[in-house]
């Protein structure tokens, strides 16, 4: 299944605008004035990834001429995440992301052209840069969740995948554009820190590549990642 990265960024960052503009009428009404905003806060995180089974294609394989395509499947990975941002109103927030994530591989599995299943060896890191909003809501308890999403660009790193296909080993990277949209809650520790816990779902433009033969291969990764960090006011 292919996504349109675009669109799905459009439709959801929509929805979040759309939550966001709700508590900006909200903070109009209760006389907000900005003079309770906290201010610089920096934030970090720790957590797994989840790859999906990545869709592939190729261009024609060396000595064949046919392209191949099929699902490639890759293990649970680490996530590290820092941040910087600022309070932009009384639940809103701005900031700037970055992100490290990486997967080892699992299996793959052939569809069409050489059709093959085995092991899959090597790795995926991604780094990610993202300007995002999230938006704090307030529930009468000391519970805050979150909803958030970003844009920006993703750095896909390919470091010696192979396969029992022939198409030679895939060592190489590509930068595309990206973006992501998360849902989390917070837990006030001080009055100045909190503990948060999140999920994010980060989906990417097709990356492109090129094997050590000379085969052209994209593929569509699409991450789900579980969190747990830090964030402090400044």
């Amino acid at each position: 299944m292919k996504y349109n990265v675009k669109y799905s960024l459009v439709v959801g960052l929509a929805a979040l605008f759309g939550t966001f503009q709700v508590g900006a009428d909200a903070n109009a009404d209760d006389g907000f004035d900005g003079a309770s905003l906290n201010g610089i806060y920096v934030a970090g995180s720790v957590g797994i990834a989840l790859l999906d089974n990545v869709d592939y294609d190729s261009g024609p394989t060396v000595g064949l001429g046919i392209p191949i395509t099929g699902d490639a499947d890759f293990d649970a990975g680490a996530r590290l995440s820092g941040a910087v941002g600022m309070q932009l109103s009384r639940n809103l927030r701005g900031e700037l992301e970055v992100a490290w994530r990486r997967n080892s591989g699992d299996r793959v599995t052939g569809k069409t052209g050489l059709v093959a299943t085995g092991p899959l060896n090597g790795s995926v890191a991604i780094v990610t840069a993202m300007a995002q909003l999230a938006y704090d809501f307030e529930v009468g308890s000391f519970l805050r969740p979150y909803v958030s999403g970003g844009v920006g660009f993703a750095y896909v790193d390919i470091d010696n995948l192979s396969t029992p296909v022939v198409t030679g080993v895939l060592d190489d990277s590509d930068t595309v554009f990206a973006g992501q949209l998360g849902a989390g809650v917070s837990v006030p520790l001080t009055a100045s820190t909190d503990l948060t816990a999140g999920y994010q779902l980060l989906i990417s433009d097709r990356p492109n590549f090129t094997t050590s033969l000379g085969v052209a291969i994209e593929g569509e990764p699409f991450i789900h990642s579980i969190a747990i960090g830090i964030r402090t006011r400044l």
